[in-house]
């Protein structure tokens, strides 16, 4: 249900030319809907390995995705109108920079 609604979402805005606007959030919401139509192929054709590994990618390129659109929504109501942007605007590069480190740390 919740991949319907993110469809909805995303003819909705393309039709109001959101794009310009929010194009982050834009790709995320065609992200989602494009990787459960596949994941949903891959599971009724029993491709198991294929799945996973697609599951892998998808979830990695997911994180990314909130990351960036977390960015747009911070730069859009936070960067641009407070008093303490100059501040908090190398908190994204930081975040960003730490979540690297760990992540291939784990590996």
């Amino acid at each position: 249900m919740p991949h319907v609604l993110c469809f909805a979402a995303l003819l909705v805005a393309w039709k109001r030319k959101l794009y310009t606007t929010v194009p982050y959030f834009l790709i995320y919401l065609g992200f989602i809907v494009f990787t459960f139509a596949m994941m949903f192929t891959f599971a009724s054709l029993h491709w198991r390995t294929l799945y996973y590994w697609v599951l892998l990618v998808e979830t990695v390129a997911e994180f990314i995705l909130e990351l960036s659109v977390f960015y747009e929504i911070l730069n859009r109501l936070v960067f641009s109108h407070s008093s303490l942007a100059r501040m908090f605007r190398p908190l994204p590069q930081w975040t960003l920079h730490s979540a690297v480190d760990k992540t291939f740390a784990a590996f």
